[in-house]
């Protein structure tokens, strides 16, 4: 199963629910430890930190033999050594045991991120942003999706949470229905709307130093890691269309609300052209 979706979840996903206010359970979302991706990655980690042992072992008798030979050169080397290597060591022990406990419970009225030792939650309307990025785990580009709330914490989930591409439909449908009203409404007052790297208003769409008008316009779509968006070369019926601007996923924040107000706003003008061509 990509997410429990029982009726019954584990006592302690009630009592985040509860804690921090977020409704009843829908769906958890586990750490993937096995399988593509998922198993991948824990299985490199797990030999790492298994290299990183021996070699402090090896260290370790180094060490050892450096006091007793008196050698003081070398026991301040192998010292140094043994102590920043059982530093990374615990650090990747932690990782993996994180790893093996670590969940995200999506409920009626937000999400938690579960850790061994902390938990990150939010509410729906506490999100103001979602980062679409792309990493490579399983050789492939995969999605990472970074959520942000109005204090600047995140949860982050990639192909190594199980439903994952699930967990973030549902998410970026919430947010939508949120941040949507809001920022149409500023749309519509005239207040350009910002998407990091591009800027959308009345006049049209600017990336950079470039502009465009809503009447060079075509569309927007995505591809894989970025969007394009394509303008008329020549407005009119017979107009070609062509490319405008290509732009990493990363650079763009809620992509999802920049595709739905530029399309909400073509639409728009695509009745209100009817009209007018009808009343001819």
């Amino acid at each position: 199963m990509n997410a429990s979706r029982n009726q019954q979840f584990p006592k302690k996903a009630y009592q985040v629910a509860e804690t921090y206010g977020l409704g009843m359970p829908e769906a958890i979302y586990n750490m993937n430890m096995r399988g593509c991706g998922g198993g991948c990655a824990t299985a490199q980690f797990v030999a790492l930190t298994i290299v990183l042992v021996l070699g402090l072992i090896i260290l370790a008798a180094g060490l050892v033999q450096s006091i007793l030979s008196r050698d003081f050169a070398l026991m301040l080397f192998f010292g140094i050594g043994v102590a920043g290597g059982g530093l990374v060591v615990r650090r990747n022990i932690i990782k993996i045991i994180e790893g093996r406990n670590t969940s995200i419970i999506r409920c009626k009225d937000g999400i938690a991120l579960v850790k061994l030792t902390a938990i990150v939650a939010m509410r729906w309307e506490q999100i103001e942003c979602i980062r679409d990025n792309v990493m490579r785990i399983s050789g492939e580009a995969d999605h990472e999706y970074i959520v942000y709330d109005s204090t600047g914490r995140t949860i982050t989930f990639n192909i190594l949470f199980e439903g994952y591409e699930e967990l973030y439909s549902i998410t970026k449908q919430k947010v939508l229905q949120n941040l949507f009203p809001k920022v149409l409404g500023d749309y519509e007052a005239g207040k350009p709307i910002v998407f990091g790297a591009i800027t959308v208003s009345k006049m049209g769409i600017t990336y950079g130093k470039k502009e465009l008008s809503w009447d060079e316009y075509a569309s927007i779509n995505l591809n894989g890691d970025s969007i394009t968006i394509l303008h008329l070369q020549e407005p009119g019926r017979w107009s070609s269309v062509e490319p405008w601007a290509s732009i990493h996923l990363s650079q763009i924040p809620n992509v999802f609300l920049l595709t739905a107000l530029v399309n909400s706003m073509q639409e728009k003008r695509t009745a209100s052209q009817v009209k007018v061509n009808a009343s001819k």
